[in-house]
C-alpha cells in the first residue's frame, strides 16, 4: 500500500538551507541543480486539525468540530547514497562543517554533528510528483514550501539492500509552485549512484575507557543496523492559515543504534551481557567503505563515543529459519572525547568522504 503521494520516474526532492527568518512571509530559495536528490518516496501533506466542541455537555445541540489550524508533514525516504546522504542528513543533524578538500579535485570530507537547538536549521523543501514529465500537458510545476525543518532521522542498513534514510518533516504552509525543469542532478542516477551496503561495512565496539577502536574490535556481520535520532520537535498553530512558530526542542533528543545478529559468538555475548549488567560504557563505530573514487575510497563513519546496552540479548524469531538477536542501544553526550575519538563528544559524528565539494547547509 501506497504511503503517500505517487513517485514517478521524473519525481525528485530539493533542499536548500534557507537564511531568512521562519516568521510568515519569509522568502524562501530559489531551487536548482545543486540542490536536487533522488528518493524513494515521500508523504508530505497538510492535515486539518480540529477537535470536537464538548463544550454543552448534556444538552440537545449539533455537535460540530472546530478547525483549529493545520499541519503540514510527512516522511521523504532517501537512498543510502554516499554523495547525496549529507545534503539529507546535514538537516537532521544540523551541523556540517565545511567539506574539506581530502584529495585535490577528487575526494572531500563532510563532517556532521548535532545542533544542539536546530533553532535557525532549516530548509526550502520544493517536491517534484510528476509521474511523466515529457507527457504531463504542461503540469510541470512543483511543491514548494519556503520552510521545512528536519524532526530527526532514522538510517537503517540491512543485508540483502541498500541503505536507506528517512527524514519526517516539519513544513509551513504551501507558500509557491515553480517549474523543476532546473533541478537536475549533480550525476546520472541511473549509472551513478553509490549505494551504502550494510556487507561491506564492519562494526566495532569496545569499552569506552579502553584504548582505540582496531580490527581487533569488529563484530559479527550483523544481518541489519538502524539508527534513529529524535531531537523531539514540536511547534504551535497561531492561525488558521496553517502559519507555525518555528519547531522547537520541546523533549531532551534521543539517539538510539538497533543492532540484529543471526548468530552471537561466546566473546560478542559476553562483551554486550557485560555492558549490560554494569551499565558499562562503550563506544563504537560503524564504517562503511564504498567504490574507489580518486586514490581513496568512498567512505562513511557513524561514531559513538558512549553508548549504552539496553536490552539483554534474548533470541528472536524474524523468520521461518531465522533466529535473531536484536540489541538496543542509546548513545549519550561524553564528557571527554573517548581514546581514538578525537575532537568527538556528541552522541553521534558522522564523517562522509565522496566527491561532493558543497555545503549542504549554505544558505547562499
Amino acid at each position: 500500500m501506497a504511503t503517500g503521494p505517487v513517485l514517478g520516474s521524473q519525481a525528485q526532492v530539493a533542499l536548500a538551507g534557507n537564511a531568512q527568518s521562519w516568521a510568515a512571509g519569509m522568502s524562501g530559495r530559489t531551487l536548482a541543480t545543486a540542490h536536487a536528490l533522488p528518493v524513494i518516496s515521500e508523504s508530505i501533506k497538510r492535515i486539518e486539525e480540529k477537535e470536537e466542541n464538548n463544550e454543552l455537555v448534556g444538552q440537545i445541540h449539533r455537535r460540530r468540530s472546530i478547525h483549529v489550524g493545520a499541519r503540514i508533514g510527512g516522511d521523504i525516504v532517501f537512498q543510502g547514497d554516499y554523495n547525496y546522504l549529507p545534503f539529507a542528513l546535514a538537516f537532521a543533524m544540523g551541523t556540517e562543517s565545511a567539506p574539506t578538500e581530502t584529495e585535490a579535485s577528487f575526494r572531500y570530507t563532510h563532517r556532521l554533528q548535532y545542533h544542539d537547538s536546530l533553532i535557525g536549521v532549516y530548509a526550502t523543501l520544493g517536491l517534484n510528483r510528476n509521474i511523466d514529465k515529457t507527457g504531463s500537458d504542461g503540469l510541470e510545476s512543483a511543491y514548494v514550501y519556503q520552510g521545512a525543518k528536519a524532526n530527526g532521522f532514522t538510517f537503517r542498513a540491512e543485508q540483502g539492500a541498500a541503505a536507506k534514510l528517512t527524514v519526517p518533516f516539519l513544513c509551513r504552509e504551501l507558500t509557491d509552485d515553480a517549474s523543476p525543469a532546473s533541478w537536475t542532478y549533480r550525476q546520472n542516477v541511473n549509472t551513478g549512484m553509490e549505494y551504502m551496503l550494510l556487507s561491506q561495512a564492519v562494526l566495532r565496539i569496545k569499552a569506552a575507557a579502553s584504548t582505540a577502536l582496531g580490527s581487533g574490535d569488529v563484530l559479527d556481520l550483523p544481518v541489519s543496523v538502524e539508527i534513529a535520532y529524535s531531537p523531539g520537535l514540536a511547534s504551535d498553530i497561531p492561525d488558521d492559515e496553517g502559519v507555525k512558530d518555528e519547531p522547537v526542542m520541546r523533549t531532551p533528543p534521543v539517539t538510539r543504534m538497533t543492532v540484529a545478529w543471526s548468530r552471537i559468538n561466546q566473546t560478542l555475548r559476553t562483551l554486550l551481557v557485560s555492558a549490560f549488567e554494569n551499565t558499562t560504557a562503550l563506544k563504537a563505530d560503524l564504517i562503511f567503505t564504498g567504490s574507489a573514487i580518486g586514490a581513496g575510497t568512498h567512505l562513511a563513519t557513524f561514531s559513538f563515543p558512549e553508548l549504552y546496552v539496553d536490552s539483554d540479548l534474548d533470541a528472536v524469531a524474524e523468520g521461518s529459519d531465522l533466529i535473531g538477536f536484536p540489541v538496543e542501544f542509546h548513545a549519550q553526550q561524553a564528557t571527554a572525547a573517548p581514546t581514538g575519538m578525537t575532537g568527538i563528544t556528541k552522541p553521534l559524528d558522522v564523517s562522509i568522504v565522496n566527491f561532493v565539494n558543497a555545503d549542504p547547509l549554505a544558505t547562499s
